[in-house]
């Protein structure tokens, strides 16, 4: 009888210890097939369907009556996580479907170009060449291009004057980074065309200004960028961005992205957990959250923004700390180039564009400042916001747009309209 329950123990302890390996397995294989076939496995669906069974195994060997009834009781958490799984799934999923621009993207771009970075979360892989080619789910293509970066894991300007002393940084997203373009069809590639300069490009895909502002901030910046008797630096940014810098990201789930928060004197803190708290912490936290965002119900339950001028105080003064630190490290000229609200835009974009303009308008952003909109450059922006994107379906800047943009910024400068030092 004795050895009768120790076995029973034993077995019981042995298919837990089963359930655990193949869960961690089930996870690791999602995230495979997410990199490099374009979906998952639904992870925590199966994991919570192990944990059912492996409840109801348990009650219906054990020989205590309170211990069977518990366990019974418990099989009720398992299957409302499996219910919980496959809404989610179904409510993310048949809206994906339902979208004639709902797109994956294929390529290197997916399993081998991004990786991670204790400063701005995660960053390029250094001297890729990743490819990407994005398609909507009926099989048309939006874009077919290459990235490549350099031995830091920033992506190339072939422009770029290297010899040269006079020295322009570009910070920013998507757009700076030239999603969807290839590298001589960049906003910096084309810049580096009209002046004679050394070119940077610190943009890369879903950054907002607390990445920028952390790779100065750090001195990451500093490190590449040497030997420069002028700096002109060029933010480029989304109205969105405002979201980006108070955490709204949910692909910064899993890394560690900075984090800045405005403290009670209204000073602003950096609490990017790899730089200031254990180690241990540092490393379990970000892997949690990467696993969780695995889960549709989690993302179905994750808070989504709203439009609350509350959150407007951060973005400015991330922008305002970004321009001052170039200002000390590089006695910098900053510029701001702001994709401002167009026809495209919802209710949300059109408020954040405003918000940002005015403050700029009343004078905020201080003398050392210019703002320069899309609007301005592009012609009928307002109304035709889908010309200068890539696709219909994709508006991240066409080389056309690109091309504009760094014209008209160029010849800013040649006038004196932006004040950058001579050399330009």
């Amino acid at each position: 009888m004795r050895y009768s329950k120790l076995s029973i123990k034993m077995r019981g302890l042995l298919w837990a210890l089963v359930w655990i390996l193949v869960s961690i397995a089930t996870l690791k294989l999602d995230s495979v097939l997410k990199g490099r076939a374009g979906f998952g496995i639904l992870p925590f669906a199966l994991i919570s369907l192990g944990a059912l069974a492996l409840l109801i195994y348990l009650a219906i060997v054990s020989k205590h009556k309170a211990l069977k009834l518990t366990l019974s009781y418990l099989t009720i958490a398992p299957l409302c996580l499996i219910i919980g799984e496959l809404y989610g799934y179904y409510t993310l999923e048949s809206t994906f479907e339902q979208d004639p621009c709902a797109a994956s993207t294929s390529g290197t771009y997916a399993s081998d170009y991004f990786t991670p970075s204790p400063i701005t979360g995660y960053k390029g892989k250094p001297s890729t060449t990743a490819t990407a080619h994005k398609t909507t789910h009926n099989g048309t293509t939006i874009y077919n291009v290459s990235y490549t970066t350099d031995e830091f894991g920033w992506r190339i300007t072939p422009s770029s004057k290297v010899d040269s002393s006079s020295c322009v940084l570009f910070f920013g997203d998507s757009f700076t980074i030239g999603e969807g373009v290839q590298d001589n069809e960049t906003l910096p590639f084309y810049f580096g065309t009209h002046t004679n300069a050394r070119i940077y490009n610190f943009g890369f895909h879903g950054y907002g200004p607390h990445q920028a502002l952390a790779l100065v901030q750090s001195g990451e910046v500093k490190h590449i960028v040497k030997d420069c008797a002028s700096v002109l630096a060029i933010y480029e940014s989304l109205p969105g961005h405002i979201a980006r810098a108070s955490g709204f990201s949910s692909w910064e789930q899993g890394t560690n992205a900075p984090r800045f928060s405005l403290d009670p004197s209204g000073s602003l803190v950096w609490g990017n957990a790899y730089l200031h708290t254990s180690p241990l912490l540092a490393k379990l936290a970000p892997k949690l959250q990467a696993r969780l965002a695995q889960s549709y119900l989690y993302k179905l339950l994750q808070p989504s923004y709203e439009y609350d001028e509350s959150y407007n105080a951060l973005y400015f003064a991330i922008i305002d700390a970004l321009q001052k630190q170039l200002q000390e490290q590089f006695n910098a000229r900053f510029a701001l180039v702001l994709w401002d609200s167009s026809d495209v835009s919802d209710e949300i974009e059109r408020k954040e564009s405003h918000a940002i303009i005015q403050h700029f308008a009343n004078g905020l952003g201080g003398g050392a400042m210019d703002l320069v909109l899309a609007s301005e450059i592009l012609p009928n922006y307002k109304q035709q916001r889908e010309a200068y994107g890539i696709d219909r379906c994709d508006l991240h800047p066409n080389a056309r747009a690109n091309e504009q943009i760094a014209e008209f910024i160029a010849a800013r400068i040649k006038s004196g309209s932006i004040k950058a030092k001579s050399g330009f």
